[in-house]
């Protein structure tokens, strides 16, 4: 967001530069000289006309195609965010100067002989769908459950409008609801925040700046990963072999969901104290304690999951995509690993995810690759995703993301392989975690009070680690210079 709002004023300012030049001071001395980088394309204008998949979008095609999703046109992200009361009539309009500036709402897919194409069309004009209303005041939950569902059950991939604007109102406070839900090849996310903005934006009587760079564009960009990496395909190959099985006993094909929470104590230390123990960020802390829990349930120290990323990585100066909606999740194969130890386990998985090339960008570029040794399908039966925060204060101010039930936006019908799924994010100041897995009601309950008991752990243990012994680094934290973890242990 930073990055955005100051190439807005001019600044060419990376992502890259705000953790490099960490003080305002630095980074305002960098940029007076910093020599202007590449231009960043855009794509100003309606755009139109058909281009390629991004790789998250092939294994989507490659899981229609296949059967596995019978019911593709029910493949949703929906959310509510918290609003005033609204004038419907000033909305209206304001999702009409949404649609043509995000080309994304006009997108849809093509199909023949029954297969979907790996091809995306924009659209020059759509038929926007009217605004749905709910006053919430004089409906059950489980009817506004079942409104809600109904409002995002009737999207068609070949035709499209595949989005669906709603408004709550009829709440004790006053407040109401904005509803969106579109189609999960369309956005992610990280769009939801970009959408959410946007209305305040223009509802406050603000104007959207220039377009950055398309979607479109991006994937022009990802398809040249694979020649410009060509080394990382025997990283992935390498990475492959060396996963273990899962060696979890399966409970039939019906998921069972649990789910948990942090409380707020905890959460803010999770978020702004312990990182500073060993220089983690909060998915090192999160996968580490997900390496117990997994342990507590097959008994093994080395565990394979399939981790997600919000794929916006800055593999391309050219590209400025922070306000561009999009499915742009990666998805890619990592090994956890339970050390002697708990600090000997956080530091490890800390310096594995170091190693990632790119954050794990290329792993679907060449999943997807023709003469690739691995496809999506090799990936572990085991994902985890961490979404970040919604909102920053302990109470969901408007114009916020609020963790409410906004109706079924999967298909049931939609066949999923994965053994586990672990999404995990923070609202209201509290860091919670829903767990769907095949494993059955109760081994699906445990895993997740493991996971928060090891969650916990690792927080004391930080925050011991940091009273005792203070601060401490990894070999990572070093980028000009090889150095040992025994070396840095005797210098610190």
């Amino acid at each position: 967001q930073v990055s955005s709002r100051m190439r807005q004023f001019g600044l060419n300012c990376d992502i890259r530069d705000i953790f490099k030049y960490t003080t305002v001071a630095r980074l305002s001395a960098h940029l007076e000289t910093k020599v202007s980088e590449a231009a960043i394309n855009t794509d100003q204008g309606v755009l139109t006309g058909d281009f390629d998949l991004l790789p998250i979008q092939h294994w989507f095609v490659g899981k229609v195609n296949s059967g596995l999703f019978s019911a593709p046109d029910h493949w949703n992200q929906s959310f509510l965010v918290k609003v005033p009361e609204l004038d419907l009539d000033r909305l209206t309009s304001i999702i009409e100067d949404l649609v043509s500036y995000h080309d994304a709402f006009r997108l849809k897919y093509i199909r023949e002989d029954g297969l979907l194409l790996e091809k995306q069309v924009y659209q020059s004009s759509i038929a926007i769908p009217a605004i749905q209303a709910l006053d919430v005041s004089i409906h059950g939950e489980s009817e506004i459950h079942e409104v809600l569902t109904s409002w995002q059950s009737g999207f068609d991939l070949e035709v499209g409008p595949l989005f669906q604007v709603g408004y709550l109102h009829g709440y004790q406070d006053g407040s109401a609801r904005l509803y969106f839900a579109l189609h999960h090849m369309l956005v992610d996310g990280v769009s939801w925040r970009i959408l959410s903005e946007d209305v305040k934006l223009l509802y406050s009587g603000g104007t959207l700046p220039d377009k950055g760079s398309s979607y479109r564009q991006w994937v022009s960009s990802v398809q040249g990963y694979v020649d410009q990496y060509p080394e990382e395909l025997s990283y992935w190959e390498a990475e492959l072999k060396e996963l273990p099985t899962h060696d979890l006993e399966v409970e039939g094909m019906g998921s069972s969901v649990s789910y948990l929470e942090l409380d707020k104590p905890l959460t803010n230390a999770l978020l702004q104290e312990v990182s500073e123990a060993y220089h983690t960020e909060v998915n090192d802390l999160l996968l580490t304690a997900l390496a117990y829990a997994l342990k507590d349930l097959n008994g093994r120290d080395t565990q394979g999951i399939t981790l997600e990323g919000h794929g916006r990585e800055p593999i391309d100066s050219s590209i400025d995509h922070s306000r561009t909606l999009g499915w742009f999740t990666t998805m890619f194969p990592v090994k956890l690993e339970v050390r002697d130890t708990l600090q000997e386990s956080i530091r490890f998985i800390k310096e594995s995810l170091r190693s990632i090339p790119n954050k794990g960008i290329g792993f679907g570029s060449f999943a997807v690759a023709n003469d690739t040794g691995y496809t999506f399908e090799d990936l572990p039966p085991i994902s985890f995703n961490y979404l970040g925060q919604f909102g920053t204060g302990e109470s969901v101010e408007d114009w916020q993301l609020v963790p409410e039930y906004s109706g079924i936006q999967v298909s049931s019908s939609n066949a999923d392989h994965n053994l586990i799924n672990i999404n995990g994010g923070v609202s209201n100041g509290r860091f919670g975690f829903s767990i769907a897995s095949k494993l059955g009601e109760e081994a699906t309950k445990d895993l997740g009070a493991n996971l928060r008991r090891h969650l916990a752990t690792i927080i004391a243990h930080c925050k011991e680690h940091l009273e005792e012994s203070g601060s401490s680094h990894t070999p990572s934290d070093f980028k000009s210079v090889r150095i040992s973890q025994s070396l840095l242990d005797k210098l610190q």
